[in-house]
């Protein structure tokens, strides 16, 4: 008998976590699995979200504009230090005239858990690795972002 009832708390919990999940966390606008992936983002406001999906939605229907989301670990470059295209993680390679990169907070990211550190990002995600170091390379400057989130 408790056992009966431990198994449906257990299939509620499921159910209410697949209700959560089909909005905010898939990575989804709206339920559907044919629908558009979405950007990640940490706004809560509606008008933000549906500016954000509005935006993204335009952009998917810009000409000659490729969106892909993929571990960028390389700038290509060629003659005269043009940009030709990016190297991925994966050593998949894409050609373009102009690249346009948004890294996120997690180029070599780390976390600590007391006193010890090691790469990685949000919960379930790995760290950007190797971009950092090609673009200071290239002679960007880049910085640590330390939030200091509380345990």
């Amino acid at each position: 008998m408790e056992a009966e009832a431990e198994n449906n708390d257990v299939k509620k919990e499921e159910n209410n976590n697949d209700n959560n999940n089909n909005n905010e966390s898939n990575g989804k606008i709206g339920n559907s699995s044919e629908c558009l992936s979405k950007p990640k983002r940490q706004m809560k406001m509606p008008f933000q979200l549906e500016m954000l999906e509005k935006a993204y939605v335009g952009l998917l229907s810009t000409p000659n504009l490729s969106i892909r989301e993929a571990m960028v670990t390389n700038i290509l470059l060629g003659k005269n230090d043009n940009v030709e295209g990016v190297c991925t993680f994966f050593g998949m390679k894409f050609y373009a005239p102009s690249v346009i990169l948004t890294t996120g907070t997690f180029m070599s990211g780390k976390i600590w858990v007391g006193r010890t550190s090691m790469p990685a990002g949000r919960v379930g995600e790995s760290a950007s690795l190797g971009l950092t170091k090609n673009l200071q390379r290239l002679g960007f400057e880049t910085d640590r972002l330390k939030n200091g989130t509380p345990a």
